[in-house]
């Protein structure tokens, strides 16, 4: 029998319903980074009162949460599809 495509899924099925793995790993390692980018920002910028450098780093943490909160999103949506 050969292998699927969607053989590092956790469910057999529709692969749209289903949460693999990967999904999982990414949405738990975008959580953990999270903080990291607001305490550098905190650091360089806002402590010694360089206003004019956040708006680079403001971006980035923007870009970091906005992917977390997709990425947990349709881990939430798969999960709910699959039940």
């Amino acid at each position: 029998m050969a292998p699927s495509a969607d053989s590092g899924a956790i469910c057999k099925g529709n692969a749209r319903r289903c949460s693999s793995p990967p999904r999982v790993t990414g949405s738990t390692l975008l959580n953990v980074l999270e903080p990291y980018p607001l305490g550098r920002t905190i650091d360089r910028y806002i402590i010694p009162r360089d206003l004019p450098g956040l708006a680079h780093p403001c971006l980035v943490m923007l870009g970091v949460y906005a992917a977390s909160s997709l990425r947990t999103w349709r881990q939430s949506f798969a999960i709910a599809g699959a039940a």
